[in-house]
């Protein structure tokens, strides 16, 4: 029977391994361990996901392979501490590792790992095989090119050799299947924003000002909410306030009220008079005790609220957020800024040991310094290594977790506020967003704390509202750009149709690229462009789609991506949505069987090939 041993990741600088064949990795919120252990046996059943221990031969054990396992458990830890990462994407990294190592030890390899260049023969090896099962569709492509740059990652640091496998050619990654994350509307930005502002800015104003309860915090001109010294109830709006106190002038309610509103099934008048009475005693105790329940409780929604706050202000990811380290050179900072800019001051933490430098506005920086004083309410005597705090079930401080949103969304639904559902990815696109129109790209990605690449694959995508802008400059050509009727005359195109070849003309007066005979995305913009509600231009149109978005990522900038790749697709998700409203299954099957299948147009299927061979997709 084999023993095991579970380690929490990331490793504390103290943890010992003693014995890494018994390991086995557990990450916070993650539901399933991984048993790297396993990998210092070289025999192994790993073809059945049922299968368990027992697929293990134990004669194989490899001594060679203790100290490898050892190491590869510290890069794992490296990755989860210098990147930043969530920690389901670093166990991810370590299915990936143990998915590399199974296929090596399939081979009948003692590889040790222990000599670079013959590691790095085998990924090579692993990579050409990848590419094989890619190119007979018994492998997704950005599933394998997924596997392949975790490898290729881990094994960088784990060798600490940068250069690790760069000249091993990759499955590069398509961006078909890849959906950049969309920009929330201006509307639910703003519904987020002013919500998590109203309740940071009144509740710790009256947290440390010792203010009376209840007190109103108001959402808009409009709009607003009594917050009671009472805990409500697992369920929204039925809390023991709805029932003591009047929603609107926050007063207590009158006995026949709760009387009357009672849920009481035996005795009514008991009930309301017991709720009547814990509600008053609650009251007196919230107004006579600084250090009351409910102050501490509220004072947490006001951390959360400041946590929404500070991440759509800076951009930064959750774990980097719940990951900011506390420390006395932070006060100070925050207390004198360096200025960076123009109505901007810097601020430089560490966050999981890597270095972060944020700007603020000016007029962000009395929140921070206003939540600095909450903190110390919240610690009292305790104290805590991270900026951002919280209470656990029981009352004792600890730093905020990477799901702070999701708190944050409950706790204001408790208070009777509905919101829009806003995820953290859309709050950094949307801060990009913001940025890039005022600053450029450079300073998007540098502000953001990622590179170029990460942006255009993930977060340049823009506002809905902002591509109806854009396309609507194209609208008044559709009636005679879409033609259904093939019988009109026409030169064939790769992308449809010309009808007076070798006289281009804009569409509009202001295009992000000019019509060119020559070159099919110009062909796109030119008044002479057709493109016919049938199945041959459908196909054409998918097919450079398909072609596009595979070597989109190429592009060294936003700018140089926006101008020309993304605004030809967009142009081409246009044309494609206007075909639509004559033949909507006809697309919807062409779609399909040209993304998945990859079943393109003859001349789009020719160019794909190559693409391939000059390893440009």
């Amino acid at each position: 029977m084999r023993e095991i041993e579970e380690i929490a990741m990331p490793m504390t600088e103290q943890h010992s391994i003693a014995h890494p064949e018994r390991v086995f990795l557990r990450w916070k919120d993650v539901s399933t361990r991984i048993d790297i252990g396993q990998l210092c046996y070289l025999k192994r059943d790993t073809t059945s996901k049922s299968r368990s221990q027992q697929c293990i031969d134990f004669e194989s054990f490899s001594i060679a392979r203790i100290k490898v396992v050892r190491r590869l458990i510290e890069t794992l830890s490296e990755i989860q501490l210098l990147k930043s990462y969530r920690p389901f994407t670093v166990a991810q990294h370590a299915r990936f590792l143990i998915v590399f190592m199974n296929w090596v030890d399939r081979q009948g390899s003692s590889l040790t790992l222990t000599d670079e260049n013959e590691t790095e023969k085998f990924v090579r090896q692993y990579f050409r095989e990848l590419r094989e099962l890619v190119s007979r569709n018994q492998k997704n492509r950005n599933y394998a090119s997924s596997i392949q740059r975790s490898i290729l990652m881990i094994f960088k640091i784990y060798f600490e050799n940068d250069t690790f496998g760069s000249a091993i050619q990759t499955i590069r990654y398509c961006a078909s299947r890849n959906t950049p994350t969309e920009v929330p509307d201006d509307e639910w930005q703003g519904r987020r924003f002013s919500v998590a502002s109203a309740l940071f800015s009144k509740i710790s104003d009256v947290i440390l000002k010792f203010k009376p309860y209840p007190f109103e915090v108001s959402l808009g001109p409009t709009e607003s909410v009594w917050l009671f010294p009472t805990r409500a109830r697992k369920s929204p709006g039925n809390g023991e306030d709805v029932l003591a106190w009047n929603l609107n002038t926050g007063e207590l309610q009158s006995l026949e009220y709760v009387k009357k509103k009672s849920e009481s099934l035996n005795d009514a008048y008991s009930s309301a008079w017991s709720t009547l009475k814990n509600a008053k005693s609650h009251l007196l105790e919230a107004n006579e005790n600084p250090q009351a329940f409910i102050r501490k409780s509220h004072a947490v929604t006001a951390t959360l609220a400041f946590a929404l706050l500070f991440g759509a202000e800076t951009g930064i990811n959750p774990s980097q957020l719940a990951n900011i380290g506390w420390s006395t050179e932070l006060s100070k900072q925050i207390n004198s800024a360096g200025v960076t800019r123009q109505k901007f001051r810097e601020i430089k933490f560490r966050a999981a040991g890597k270095k972060i430098s944020i700007e603020l506005s000016i007029e962000f920086m009395p929140k921070l310094k206003q939540y600095l004083m909450l903190r110390e309410y919240v610690l009292g005597k305790v104290k805590c290594s991270k900026l951002l705090v919280v209470l656990d079930i029981k009352g004792h401080p600890q730093g905020i977790k990477t799901n702070f949103m999701r708190l944050f969304n409950s706790r204001v639904s408790s208070l009777r506020i509905s919101l829009p559902h806003v995820t953290s990815r859309q709050w950094r696109a949307a801060k990009q967003d913001n940025v890039l129109r005022r600053e450029g790209p450079i300073v998007a990605a540098r502000v953001m704390n990622h590179t170029l690449a990460t942006a255009l694959k993930a977060y340049s995508n823009g506002t809905h509202a902002a591509h109806l802008e854009e396309m609507g400059t194209y609208l008044s050509t559709v009636e005679k750009t879409i033609v259904r009727d093939r019988k009109r005359r026409g030169l064939g195109s790769s992308v449809g149709a010309c009808v007076e070849f070798h006289m281009p003309k804009p569409i509009t007066q202001e295009i992000p690229i000019q019509p060119n005979c020559s070159s099919s995305e110009g062909c796109l913009f030119c008044d002479k462009y057709r493109a016919h509600a049938d199945s041959i231009d459908i196909r054409k149109l998918l097919s450079c789609r398909y072609c596009i978005r595979i070597t989109s990522n190429r592009a060294k900038s936003m700018e140089e991506y926006d101008k020309t790749f993304g605004a030809v697709l967009r142009r081409i998700d246009f044309l494609l949505l206007e075909i639509s409203k004559y033949q909507k299954a006809l697309v919807k099957e062409i779609e399909n069987d040209v993304d998945a299948a990859g079943n393109l147009d003859q001349f789009w299927a020719r160019k794909l090939e190559l693409l391939f061979e000059l390893e440009l997709a």
